[in-house]
């Protein structure tokens, strides 16, 4: 199928939790963890790209799934 190194999902711990504050959380955890650094975050919602851990952020339109 597709290259990928990892699936990151959200745990039953985290049901609480905001989107936005999950993946912030995710996204940290894998420039501490694994030693990456993001340059980039693209997504097609605000919670994909709110929360930091991204020197620069790319919000790309979606006509068919939109959260206000």
């Amino acid at each position: 199928m597709g290259d990928y190194a990892q699936l990151i999902l959200a745990l039953p711990a985290e049901s609480g939790m905001t989107t936005v504050v999950r993946k912030a959380r995710a996204r940290a955890a894998v420039e501490r963890n694994e030693g990456y650094r993001i340059i980039a975050s693209i997504g097609d919602q605000w919670s994909d790209l709110e929360g930091g851990s991204a020197e620069r952020v790319f919000k790309l339109p979606n006509p068919f799934y939109q959260i206000p």
